[in-house]
């Protein structure tokens, strides 16, 4: 789970500090306060570092007249361990006095147990500096040090152990957006979910349709996913939904193929409807 956030100079959030270990479930507050944006800083720091490519600046990274580093620093809790990792991304240098070129730094520290943090790499510009290994790693400006890592070293290496549950959990963060028109009441065909399917088995795109992911999560695994998500977001868990509903209907006289409906229902401390 994550355990704090701190992030400076994306989009709305200037210098923004939220500690999780409550057991936040919902962020809440008045339009245009920045909270989508907090979700948003989250989405694109784990689906940036998980991938061996030059990240990307985000489209509306806060605008600042003396810095233009976007910086997230998050600290998750896997299993016994705790994993602390920092990202800067400066994009371009607005100030040559400052001596701070355009690059990554980055650093990961993990703690087990009891015991004192103690830092895995941390990482200026090109070069990677692994606790215990004299020879710096040296890789693109703007590659991300753990993506990096996980693509360079070989399965038998040590280091792996310490940077595979991070990129895992990384690599599990979704971000579903609730901006797209729904497609309440509306009848899904099975022609459109293979349409749907195909795209994303092909390219990983899950597209903005939460329907088409909701059908996805009952089709697969005997309907595990969909089970687990009810579980996490219904009466037993959050409450903020009393039935998420995926209905199928078999060709018939008014339709030569499957069709689909899907509809789920807010419950009553949600306002209900």
């Amino acid at each position: 789970m994550i355990k704090n956030i701190h992030i400076k100079n994306f989009r709305s959030c200037a210098d923004t500090r939220i500690d999780f270990e409550g057991g936040v479930c919902a962020l809440t507050g008045k339009n245009g306060a920045g909270k989508t944006n907090i979700l948003k800083c989250i989405e694109w720091l784990a689906s940036s570092v998980i991938v061996p490519e030059r990240i990307k600046p985000d489209s509306a990274r806060h605008v600042s007249l003396t810095d233009n580093a976007i910086a997230v620093q998050i600290t998750t809790v896997l299993g016994s361990k705790e994993f602390c990792y920092s990202l800067t991304y400066r994009h371009q240098l607005t100030d040559p006095s400052s001596g701070n070129v355009p690059g990554l730094r980055e650093k990961l520290t993990l703690r087990e147990a009891s015991c004192e943090p103690a830092t895995v790499f941390s990482r200026q510009n090109e070069e990677i500096t692994v606790t215990n290994r004299s020879d710096p790693i040296r890789i693109a400006r703007f590659t991300p040090a753990l993506a990096g890592l996980m693509s360079l070293l070989p399965e038998s290496d040590p280091l792996r152990d310490q940077l595979n549950p991070l990129s895992s959990f990384f690599a599990g963060v979704r971000y579903y957006s609730l901006e797209a028109q729904p497609r309440e009441g509306a009848l899904i065909s099975e022609q459109e979910y293979n349409q749907w399917l195909d795209k994303y088995q092909s390219g990983g795109v899950l597209t903005d349709s939460i329907p088409f992911r909701l059908i996805h999560m009952k089709n697969s695994g005997d309907g595990e996913l969909l089970d687990e998500l009810t579980a996490i977001v219904g009466p037993g868990g959050f409450g903020l939904i009393d039935e998420i509903d995926v209905r199928s209907s078999q060709p018939g006289m008014n339709s030569d193929e499957k069709m689909y409906l899907v509809r789920f229902i807010p419950s009553e401390q949600m306002g209900g409807s």
